[in-house]
């Protein structure tokens, strides 16, 4: 097992975990956002009397370049700064902006270095200053991973999204819609074609062309043609407001005969077989023409009419510009390719072929930050340019219109006027709404990064997610499919709703960023014969179609020899590492893509030797072994389980696991289901989250006080956890599986209380409060005040305890503080109607109810309005107490059932004490073998001197072997001790299964979840108690609380629950009548009740009411 450990070893000293995120951001920048603004220069302003204005981005170049993020005086601003200071980390865009005027004579005036505007910058990016730097000194952790956003001082995330594929042409069969002839069906089905399309730059599209060939019409005996020429095919295109006759679209495009549009969907289909076609096609033809004779139009007739000028000049603008961007502009590509998607769906009509599995990874892509910033920008920038065309207009042609008179259009464009109608912070405004709410219109994308500890914090930056309807009955999205293997993980996914939807990266998989499909194109004219050349009546079913992005480029006669030169190519580096070479030998198909989002991994090349591999010292020397290749690749080819001489083999198949996955030791010998408990159990353990927590003002924060490597560990744990494992999660605790006494009944766990007295599981929970000036008055600068408002005699003060308050009105640091404490003295102004301040009320913040620790840090900053703001972080000591919740890395978590001293602990003959007792009733039925496996091999390992190695698939006959290594160390083979009663010194009368399990303490513990109250605030509608424990809120007693009240003959208790302490009243009520009225009789009832019998009366309907 020396050869996937040193992969592993080699490839994440230079590859984070994040790569993925840091690749898609670095080429946005570097690559994308450049040639997008390139391709959408100029910016055109038509105007009367034939005079123009073009304004050009980046000049007729577009050259654009990035500043760093720099504050005032031009000092660096590091991303710790922008966190304790509640500030956006950002990039600016700079370029110059070149104006042309056309009246009619033309000039030119440039622009030099304009602020186009800013954008946020990614941590650890090409333009981050953290990159390449150990950031420990500037706040950050020793293991920082990047790929994360700082927005106002918050830790952002985009989640990683997975959706259909740009470019794919794809079909099925849905349910008919109501399309644009009346005709009867033979069933309701209709079958369809289609493709979303974009150009490579990104500045047309993305464009849907939805291709639709109905069902079978129902046969009429009395029409002449039997109900031929009523199958009438359309399309949806962009451009067109409504479906439109497929076969007009084949006319505007240059193929005027049947025979050519018949032809050129036969493209490659041998004539023996196109008899199957023939009558089909057939009978779309003679449908067309019979729509067009019952129209009276002719074909670009019946376009134009579908266009928003109803022009036929809109109909060629459209098929140029519109249709099929992600093409060249010629007709006859054009043509081609909307025959392909006719063959599609007349091979769904007569079902030929199924339909395209759209749950394939062939046809997903993962859009990673890059991408998602990517098309947010490509929004915005849009918007920004459309404002600037339109306040150019407004100035120009109504404002000011004898101004810019003649000649005088050259003065429109002046330095200080520029930003008037290229609004530069529009940009960042825009990023921010987006940040704080719904991504692109989604929910759910631009996500709070998980903090609670590092584990969660790789796993939430690795995460994808599928953006469909969680109440969704359909299976097929959820189930694993087998395109996945090697690039997601098949058990890092959440149960319950989440399940199947939100998936994890797999250890060694990448996300592809685009390369230009220029490069393999100009391979393909040495070995190939291009499109353009061909005719399709000529051509021979031998040859072999080539797609590049799912453009037909040309025909191979030779593809043996085309597959093996681009391979060599690949691997020479003469194309991208990432680009993927498909040829499907069955369908006789070669597909190339080059685009961005496909996830890849590596696999060893044919003829690989140990040798070689093991002589590399760096991942850039592996590469010389290595193929990356993605889900349509791996269909096309066969890989082995093992270095082959003429196959490409994989490199081990923990290595098809998540890294959360792969720090679960023995996870081969556990059901599927629990491996995926213990990965959700492990983001929520208490660990060292950050190695620099004490700069951070994280609002909750758990710490683990003395957390240790565990005893058996995974390959992946020295690589993912810090260097060297040192960023541990967890405890290595004695474990006897027995139960003792019953309290640890139903999960529950017993704990050694002289263990926990030593530092076990003590942990420091953190809690930061943010208190800022608020600005009341710009004009008058009246504001509120951070003051020490015991000076002020004045003010009447709350019922707090002040005395920690220091001169400006902040709490010391080293203060021990309770819920009365105050933590920052603020008093409101008090306004006369003419705006001057008459007195002041306290505001002073207090802690949240239940807080007590010790003011470990207080930072003090500038908001945007100038005034001053206070962080605060509160650092609390904890021990484990009833009730808290704990866990194995094999998903048995149970609560603290009782805490026993030590005398009172089993105990071996040589006097050895567990830490903790764990129910043996909680394994049977859970088959959690690898903890047992863990517990006998954590055994050996203080024995051996050494950390025993848990990685999953390593070893056949681990079981034995282990049975073999206990005996040889003089313990019982299957790792059972004879344990004493800790009570009576009797010997137990059982063999107790006992040794060293890795223990995690959660995040959920009583201290946080306890609640309590006398009386508190209430409704102002019910009268009721508010609800929730931080707002003061009561315990809510529900029906099942209630019966088991009343089972306990508790019946007062209910009463003064539901009437005396809530929202009991007297009301005036009438006996004989059953109603509420001005009557001198009471009645004591809930507020709610009256409520409900008032809301009734409000509908008109009468409520009688009786009593007993």
């Amino acid at each position: 097992m020396e050869l996937p450990v040193h992969a592993l070893r080699t490839f994440f000293k230079t590859v984070p975990l994040v790569q993925h995120h840091l690749d898609s951001f670095d080429a946005m920048v570097g690559t994308r956002i450049p040639d997008f603004i390139r391709a959408s220069n100029p910016h055109e302003l038509e105007l009367p009397n034939g005079r123009y204005i073009r304004v050009f981005i980046g000049g007729k170049e577009g050259t654009v370049k990035w500043l760093p993020p720099t504050n005032e005086d031009g000092t660096a601003i590091v991303p710790h700064a922008c966190r304790l200071d509640n500030t956006t980390y950002e990039l600016t865009l700079i370029a110059d902006i070149e104006v042309e005027y056309v009246m009619p004579s033309a000039k030119t005036v440039t622009f030099k270095d304009i602020e186009i505007g800013r954008i946020p910058l990614m941590l650890r990016s090409q333009y981050c200053y953290l990159t390449g730097l150990d950031g420990y000194q500037y706040g950050e952790c020793k293991y920082e991973l990047g790929g994360y956003f700082v927005i106002d001082g918050a830790e952002k995330v985009l989640l990683t999204q997975e959706t259909l594929g740009n470019n794919m042409f794809y079909a099925g069969v849905q349910k008919r819609k109501e399309g644009l002839e009346d005709t009867a069906y033979s069933d309701d089905r209709e079958y369809y074609a289609a493709i979303r399309s974009i150009s490579e730059n990104g500045s047309r599209g993305p464009f849907t062309h939805f291709l639709v060939v109905p069902s079978e019409p129902t046969v009429n005996e009395t029409d002449p043609n039997l109900g031929q020429d009523k199958r009438l095919s359309t399309i949806t295109m962009p451009g067109f407001r409504n479906a439109i006759p497929l076969f007009s679209v084949f006319r505007a495009l240059g193929l005027s005969t049947d025979k050519s549009i018949y032809e050129s969907a036969m493209l490659g289909v041998p004539g023996s077989n196109r008899s199957a076609y023939s009558h089909l096609f057939t009978q779309l033809v003679l449908s067309h023409e019979k729509y067009l004779q019952t129209n009276e139009l002719t074909d670009m007739d019946l376009l134009a009419r579908e266009t928003r000028t109803k022009s036929k000049s809109e109909v060629v603008r459209c098929i140029h510009e519109l249709m099929f961007p992600h093409l060249d502009d010629d007709l006859r590509v054009k043509g081609y390719h909307l025959a392909k998607m006719l063959k599609m769906a007349m091979d769904q009509a007569l079902g030929l072929e199924p339909p395209s599995d759209r749950d394939s990874f062939s046809y997903k892509r993962l859009e990673t930050s890059g991408d998602l910033f990517f098309t947010e920008f490509r929004r915005i920038y849009r918007e920004v340019a459309r404002g600037m065309l339109l306040d150019l207009d407004k100035q120009v042609n109504q404002f000011e219109r004898k101004t810019f008179e003649g000649n005088n259009l050259a003065n429109v464009f002046q330095p200080e006027t520029v930003n008037k109608y290229w609004k530069k912070y529009r940009m960042m405004n825009e990023f921010l709404k987006s940040f704080k709410g719904a991504w692109g219109g989604e929910d759910g994308i631009a996500q709070e990064l998980s903090r609670m500890s590092y584990a969660g914090t790789v796993s939430h930056l690795r995460r994808t997610n599928l953006n469909m309807d969680r109440t969704s009955n359909k299976k097929e999205p959820r189930r694993f499919h087998a395109s996945q293997m090697g690039l997601l993980c098949p058990v890092d996914s959440p149960d319950g709703r989440n399940i199947g939807y939100v998936k994890s990266l797999a250890l060694f998989a990448r996300i592809s960023t685009a390369t230009p499909s220029a490069k393999v194109k100009e391979l393909l004219k040495q070995n190939c014969i291009p499109l353009t050349d061909l005719s399709p009546s000529l051509w021979n079913p031998v040859w072999t179609p080539v797609f590049v992005n799912s453009e037909l480029v040309c025909a191979s006669l030779k593809t043996e020899e085309l597959y093996a030169s681009l391979l060599n190519a690949r691997r020479e580096g003469r194309i991208d590492y990432s680009v993927s070479l498909g040829w499907n030998r069955v369908l006789n198909v070669f597909t190339i893509t080059c685009d961005s989002g496909r996830p890849i991994r590596p696999v060893y090349r044919e003829g690989v030797t140990q040798q070689d591999l093991m002589a590399c010292k760096t991942w850039e020397e592996f590469l010389r072994y290595i193929d990356y290749i993605d889900a349509l690749e791996t269909d096309t080819l066969r890989l082995s389980f093992a270095l082959h001489p003429q196959l490409r083999s994989e490199l081990h198949t923990s290595f098809s696991l998540s890294a959360l996955t792969c720090l679960i030791p023995f996870s081969d010998h556990n059901p599927g289901t629990r491996n995926a408990f213990a990965i959700a159990q492990t983001k929520q353990t208490c660990a060292w989250y950050h190695t620099n927590y004490r700069k951070r003002f994280d609002t909750i924060a758990v710490m683990l006080c003395n957390p240790q490597k565990p005893l058996t560990q995974t390959w992946m744990y020295n690589e993912m956890m810090g260097r060297g494992g040192c960023m541990p999660y967890g405890e290595n605790v004695l474990v006897a599986i027995t139960t003792y006494g019953g309290y640890n009944q139903e999960d529950s766990v017993m704990l050694n209380a002289t263990s926990m007295r030593r530092g076990m599981f003590q942990s420091l929970y953190i809690h930061s409060y943010d208190f800022a000036e608020e600005m009341l008055d710009p004009a008058t600068q009246t504001h509120v005040e951070i003051s020490n408002v015991t000076t002020d005699p004045d003010i009447k003060r709350k019922e707090a305890d002040y005395s920690a308050l220091d001169g400006e009105g902040v709490i010391k640091v080293g203060t021990m503080v309770t819920e009365q404490t105050v933590l920052v003295g603020m008093r409101t102004p008090i306004r006369n109607p003419d705006g001057t301040v008459k007195s002041y009320v306290d505001s002073s913040h207090l802690p949240k109810k239940g807080q007590r620790g010790r003011i470990d840090g207080v930072y003090q900053y500038a908001t945007r309005d100038g005034l001053k703001g206070i962080k605060i972080r509160i650092v609390e000591e904890r021990y484990p107490v009833l009730g808290d919740k704990l866990g194995s890395r094999h998903s048995q978590k149970g609560t603290c059932g009782l805490i026993l001293e030590e005398e009172d602990m089993p105990f071996t003959s040589k006097g050895v004490r567990p830490d903790l007792i764990f129910n043996p009733h909680a394994l049977p039925t859970r088959m959690t073998i690898g903890q047992w496996i863990e517990s006998a091999s954590s055994k050996l390992a203080p024995h051996l001197g050494a950390f025993v190695d848990g990685t999953p698939f390593t070893t056949k006959n681990r079981v034995q072997l282990l049975h073999h290594t206990l005996r040889e160390q003089g313990f019982e083979p299957y790792g059972s001790e004879i344990l004493y009663n800790g009570y009576t010194g009797e010997m137990m009368e059982a063999e107790i299964f006992m040794g060293p399990t890795y223990y995690q303490r959660m995040k959920h513990m009583v201290e946080d979840k306890i609640n309590y109250r006398s009386t508190g605030p209430k409704k102002l509608l019910t009268r009721q108690p508010v609800e929730g424990r931080g707002d003061g809120g009561g315990l809510r007693i529900g029906e099942m609380e209630r019966d088991a009240l009343i089972t306990h003959g508790m019946a007062k208790f209910t009463h003064e629950s539901l009437m005396d302490r809530s929202d009991g009243v007297e009301m005036l009520f009438d006996a004989e009548r059953g109603v509420l009225d001005t009557s001198r009789e009471k009645i004591r009832m809930p507020y709610a009740m009256t409520l409900f019998l008032h809301e009734l009366e409000s509908m008109n309907l009468s409520v009688r009411v009786e009593t007993m």
